[in-house]
């Protein structure tokens, strides 16, 4: 393959006036060869300034109107407008490394799907900073590759749409994004590259900050939406329950009854100090120990929530 092949990025983008310049501006001073790149920022309709900050930088930046809103529709629009064969995706709220087109392209092979490190920006907030170190544990993600860096290149199961290079045949094969999923897009599309044999590889060398604005009400909504897409992702693919995924609903079903169950008051006290035993020892393995009380919080709200939403996913018909 070509050293520089041609790639097609595409961001999806809706009310994000204070974080897109910052991203463009990124995309635009990679080192990787000018004309052998585009970027696509597929609007969904902002209501802010987004839109006017990217007719900023004329014809330098592609702007595309997505009115289905979404972000998988808008990665759909984006592949119809784009130029290459090789699609890579970022999202509006990061900035990319200079050197990270170049190590994602020099890893792509045919059939495969390569991916990278979600960074916490130097300018991140307290809360989502520690957000960021409770994903990076195993607790906190379960070894996904949203959250958790590998050192070396390694196969996984899937990677975030925030860091990622496809061939855009690949995805175009197994039928594009559902547009019924609003969060959880990408790991819904990559289980169908995965059937349709496609490999997935971690590159730790390609880098990407998203601009995290969590709250811890944002967070809670944002783990909610992600429990609800696992659980219509099951209903489509009529998969089997993981048992990591089964930790989370039966822990929100227990949070809730728990005070109700008195009469198995040793039994439940046992269960809780295990429980903040266990968000204890891995928040202090991130040897962030100035963030452990919040660390510890960011655990049970993300395994509340989660669960919470898997739960209402499992209720909700899915969408025809």
């Amino acid at each position: 393959m070509d050293k520089y092949p041609f790639v097609s990025i595409i961001v999806p983008a809706r009310n994000e006036e204070k974080v897109i310049k910052e991203c463009i501006d990124s995309l635009l001073n990679l080192d990787y060869p000018k004309n052998k790149y585009e970027i696509i920022v597929a609007d969904g309709m902002s209501t802010d300034k987004t839109r006017e900050i990217v007719k900023g930088y004329g014809k330098k930046v592609k702007l595309i109107l997505n009115k289905k809103i979404n972000a998988a529709a808008g990665r759909n629009l984006g592949l119809k407008h784009a130029r290459g064969k090789i699609i890579a995706f970022t999202d509006a709220d990061c900035v990319v490394d200079k050197k990270w087109l170049k190590n994602l392209a020099k890893e792509l092979k045919p059939n495969t799907v390569v991916g990278g490190a979600n960074l916490p920006s130097k300018n991140t907030g307290y809360f989502s900073r520690a957000v960021s170190y409770a994903l990076g544990t195993f607790f906190g993600s379960a070894g996904s590759a949203q959250s958790y860096v590998y050192k070396k290149k390694t196969e996984v199961k899937s990677v975030p749409n925030a860091n990622a290079m496809y061939w855009k045949s690949d995805i175009l094969k197994v039928g594009g994004y559902d547009e019924r999923f609003t969060t959880g897009q990408d790991a819904e599309l990559n289980y169908r590259l995965r059937k349709a044999r496609v490999k997935f590889y971690f590159i730790p060398d390609a880098k990407v900050w998203p601009k995290m604005r969590a709250t811890p009400v944002k967070f809670a909504k944002r783990m909610f939406q992600y429990g609800f897409a696992r659980a219509q992702f099951m209903k489509k693919h009529k998969t089997p329950l993981n048992p990591i995924y089964a930790f989370t609903p039966i822990f929100s079903i227990f949070a809730i009854i728990s005070p109700l169950l008195i009469y198995l008051k040793p039994v439940i006290s046992m269960i809780w100090v295990a429980y903040v035993l266990a968000a204890l020892l891995y928040g202090i393995s991130t040897l962030k120990i100035r963030y452990l009380p919040t660390i510890m919080g960011v655990f049970l709200i993300e395994h509340f929530c989660y669960g919470l939403g898997f739960l209402y996913g499992l209720i909700v018909p899915l969408k025809p």
